[in-house]
């Protein structure tokens, strides 16, 4: 398999399928085909026929989801339980809420967001991890299988892959009105002024951050927003 590949999986700040409005790339597709694999911040529909708390397909979630996309396809890439045999050649989203790096993550349904820390060695009622292991310990073994799924994916053809850091475990102010599983109140009316929040519900950006964070990932401006290529160079290698 030649296509370019992102692997994006729970708790990364995945913004690089973000998209952004102001810095639309127009023409042939800057790479053939784009696959993304992650948690809630990149679910775009895979959970929403499934019995889970984890999904945002009901308002006031998408109210500021911008139109077009920075890598130059014509349409979005399309959730894989949505996907037709002809678009999974393009590529597609695997992203799903409560996935993460480790098989039990997720499976124990909490009112909590999804990911191996805070649905899972941050949740020691339903999960042993943070008993078995020590924070250095648990982040050692979380790297070694994140490397073993990167060293699959390349055994499997993929030759560029951009994976994003870690996030903040506990953010707060949202923007939306939230109950205690950390997400929006179906049909509640969000702050007035989004773009002067970082956070939307309790647990993912507004669509300022991710405008940002995209822009950055796309093309930085500093070594710190990514090395050491950016997916603008990355795509054209």
């Amino acid at each position: 398999m030649t296509c370019e590949l992102k692997l994006l999986f729970t708790f990364l700040v995945v913004v690089g399928l973000m998209q952004v409005q102001t810095l639309v790339v127009g023409g042939e597709p800057q790479v053939p085909c784009y696959f993304i694999f992650g948690d809630a911040l990149v679910d775009s529909g895979n959970n929403n026929r499934l019995a889970t708390i984890g999904k945002a397909n009901y308002q006031p979630y998408g109210i500021d989801f911008p139109q077009g996309q920075l890598l130059g396809f014509l349409k979005f890439i399309p959730p894989y339980a949505l996907a037709t045999d002809q678009e999974i050649s393009t590529g597609v989203n695997y992203g799903s809420g409560y996935s993460g790096i480790r098989k039990e993550t997720g499976r124990v349904l909490v009112n909590i967001r999804s990911d191996d820390y805070t649905n899972n060695y941050l949740v020691p009622n339903s999960y042993p991890t943070s008993r078995i292991y020590t924070p250095d310990q648990y982040a050692a073994v979380l790297l070694r299988q994140y490397s073993q799924q990167l060293k699959t994916l390349y055994n499997l053809g993929a030759r560029k892959i951009a994976v994003y850091g870690l996030g903040e475990v506990l953010p707060n102010v949202p923007c939306c009105q939230v109950p205690s599983d950390g997400q929006c109140i179906p049909n509640s009316i969000p702050c007035p002024v989004r773009a002067l929040s970082l956070w939307y519900d309790g647990f993912h950006p507004t669509e300022i951050v991710n405008t940002i964070s995209a822009t950055r990932s796309y093309s930085a401006l500093s070594s710190m927003d990514a090395s050491p290529y950016d997916i603008s160079h990355l795509a054209r290698l």
